[in-house]
């Protein structure tokens, strides 16, 4: 789950991703693991409506889907405490949503503009892996 807001037109709001987990442990065989990971994804929302007058009420922000681009990248330590490699980790990782946007301008009626916008959060993380 990802509680960021997903679009421009949305309010913070957790947001479902489907991702890949790539990791790289350095010094898999000690005591005290760091790793770091990469996680490509889709993030998955809905918006109850798919446009929004933008802050400066000159332009209509649009939309067109319900899905974004979702990475993670990030830095963790790990120490297993059981033979079968159990046992506590933190991570800080930088999450962030790429999604496509278009932007209408209503004054001076110029068109649209197309733009692609990304969303970014810091997460701190501890855990359990068994």
């Amino acid at each position: 789950m990802n509680n960021t807001f997903p679009t421009i037109i949305s309010g913070r709001q957790f947001s479902p991703a489907a991702f890949v987990d790539l990791r790289v442990y350095l010094r898999p065989k000690k005591v005290n693991q760091f790793f770091a990971f990469l996680n490509p994804g889709i993030d998955f929302y809905h918006q109850k409506n798919h446009y929004k007058f933008a802050d400066d009420n000159n332009s209509l922000d649009y939309i067109p889907g319900d899905a974004g681009f979702f990475l993670s990248l990030g830095l963790g330590y790990f120490r297993p405490i059981t033979k079968h490699g159990a046992g506590p980790y933190a991570s800080l990782k930088m999450i962030s949503n790429w999604y496509g946007a278009k932007r209408y301008i209503l004054c001076p009626s110029t068109g649209f503009e197309k733009m692609l916008l990304i969303d970014g959060n810091a997460v701190f993380s501890l855990g359990f892996k068994f």
